[in-house]
């Protein structure tokens, strides 16, 4: 399989699942795995550098950019190490 579904459970009654990642928190299970979902996912950097792949195009974010992922869009993310952009 090349892809996986990740089902999206809301935490506390919000329709809306939130997730704090940075450089020094435990590896999200899903990083780097290509994986789709029902609802939309949006991520906001806030600080250093993720990548995001989405239709088997890469894009290398940075703070303060925001990334809106269509719900059943095939997409994989994870943090981008490489410092120099």
């Amino acid at each position: 399989m090349e892809f996986v579904h990740e089902i999206v459970t809301s935490i506390n009654n919000l329709d809306a699942k939130l997730i704090n990642f940075d450089s020094t928190s435990v590896v999200d299970p899903l990083e780097g795995i290509k994986h789709w979902h029902r609802s939309i996912e949006i991520i906001y950097i806030v600080e250093g550098y993720q990548f995001t792949e989405i239709r088997a195009k890469r894009i290398i974010n940075k703070p303060n950019d925001m990334i809106i992922i269509n719900s059943s869009d095939i997409h994989a993310c994870g943090k981008y190490l490489n410092s120099k952009i």
